[in-house]
């Protein structure tokens, strides 16, 4: 059968948490590609343990159980048997190592310490990429070839590059097509004729129609039009005008929030679990941060801070009471 901690390596490529049952779980977390000190370093999944993830959730069992095929009863007996060897060796102060993942040991206050393998990247997709040196921007200019003057005279008149003074670029000329716009023009010429002789026939027959209307008509619409003039206008309802609103001038600013994280997790259901783990140690304001735009990971925080130092000094304390990696996520509102 093979070792437990080969097993524990392949499920870490598919899996963002792998519990050893009465042990403690790995967490694998994200992290993007960067560019730093002139080095372009690939996407990574970097992992990390937490000793209160120890409940059996049944995926390290199983998939013992379906490589070895042997029964799940037979694979959960060689991993109780693999556990209770790793808590001996730790209790004789003796580092336990599981290969291509990290080691662990006991420091004096007989707490499990866990120490990452740096060099192996758990993402799938960049496995086996290495870091590359980004390259160096050219800060000299580019010298042209010089053509000298021996070479110059051998090559046919075609070939000979073209030379100016005022350092112009040089557009050739092309003969130019004669077109015949005589047609055209007096096409056009013939269409604005028709247009003002309709115009004007148009015009002449509005003012022999105005010359028939009897005088009375006019008269009439004149005296409507007088009294229309001379009737009172009413004054129209005054109105208070609108007073300036003064516009208040907003002096707030933005405040930080400084989260301390302790663990991510690409499953909700996981962060729920943890979530309910160190909550019972203690932890009472701990929350979950979903995932926004392209983050993949739900952050398990447990606390937050409005003051960066403080949050920062928080989380050493954090690591040492929970024995897992922390870091401080930084939010405005």
């Amino acid at each position: 059968m093979s070792s437990i901690d080969h097993h524990i390596f392949n499920l870490l490529f598919e899996q963002d948490c792998v519990v050893v049952p009465n042990f403690g779980g790995f967490i694998t977390n994200y992290k993007k590609a960067t560019l730093e000190e002139g080095k372009i370093s690939p996407t990574s999944r970097w992992v990390a343990f937490n000793g209160l993830l120890n409940t059996d959730d049944g995926l390290l069992t199983n998939y013992i159980a379906k490589v070895e095929n042997v029964s799940r009863e037979e694979a959960s007996k060689h991993l109780k048997s693999f556990v209770d060897g790793i808590k001996t060796n730790l209790d004789e102060k003796q580092v336990v190592t599981f290969n291509k993942i990290g080691s662990f040991s006991s420091n004096q206050e007989d707490k499990v310490v866990f120490f990452p393998d740096n060099g192996l990247n758990f993402y799938a997709e960049c496995f086996g990429l290495p870091s590359i040196l980004a390259p160096k921007r050219r800060s000299q200019p580019v010298s042209l070839p010089v053509v000298h003057a021996e070479v110059k005279s051998a090559l046919p008149a075609s070939m000979q590059p073209l030379i100016t003074t005022d350092r112009q670029p040089v557009v050739p000329s092309y003969p130019r097509k004669k077109i015949k716009l005589l047609p055209a023009v007096a096409t056009l010429l013939v269409a604005v004729l028709i247009g003002v002789w309709s115009l004007r026939s148009k015009s002449v027959n509005r003012t022999n129609l105005g010359s028939v209307l009897p005088f009375t008509t006019q008269d009439s619409e004149k005296s409507n039009v007088q009294a229309e003039v001379n009737k009172p206008t009413e004054e129209a309802p005054s109105e208070p005008l609108p007073q300036a609103v003064e516009e208040k001038t907003s002096n707030d600013t933005k405040v930080g929030q400084y989260f301390v994280i302790v663990g991510s997790f690409g499953n909700r259901e996981n962060a729920e679990k943890y979530l309910m783990a160190i909550k019972e140690e203690g932890f009472s304001q701990a929350l979950i941060i979903v995932p926004t735009h392209n983050e993949k990971l739900f952050k398990v925080a447990a606390a937050v801070y409005t003051e960066e130092n403080l949050a920062r000094s928080k989380a050493t304390e954090f690591q040492k009471t929970l024995s897992t990696t922390t870091w401080v996520f930084k939010t405005m509102h």
